[in-house]
């Protein structure tokens, strides 16, 4: 689970993964309905990528905490390197200096995910 606070705008992810994947950024109170419904969720799905690099703007009154789900359908693991990033708002910056709305990495990791779903 990561989480946001109302200093960041938004997050930025970059995903590489050597065979397509389906990434969600689900909201924590959302968990549920998401599982039931995977594919048909309609806020941030990237479906069958390799490849991602999206910005997503979080609104200051939406909930703190959320998913970053890389759910793997095929036959074969995939290998998947990601990087979350924070933007931050105008005049604000994680050591409090002002920022221009400069992405900082929050975390990058590289992982093998086997058939089926990853919630970080």
């Amino acid at each position: 689970m990561y989480e946001t606070t109302p200093k960041r705008k938004g997050i930025r992810i970059r995903i590489e993964a050597n065979i397509a994947i389906d990434i969600y950024v689900v909201q924590a109170s959302d968990l549920q309905s998401w599982r039931r419904s995977s594919r048909n969720y309609g806020r941030a799905a990237f479906l069958s990528r390799k490849l991602l690099d999206a910005r997503i703007d979080i609104p200051k009154e939406s909930e703190p905490d959320w998913y970053l789900i890389l759910d793997n359908v095929g036959e074969r693991p995939a290998a998947v390197h990601y990087e979350i990033f924070d933007i931050l708002r105008e005049g604000t910056s994680a050591n409090g200096h002002a920022s221009r709305n400069l992405p900082h990495v929050r975390s990058a990791q590289s992982r093998r995910l086997p058939r089926g779903r990853e919630c970080r």
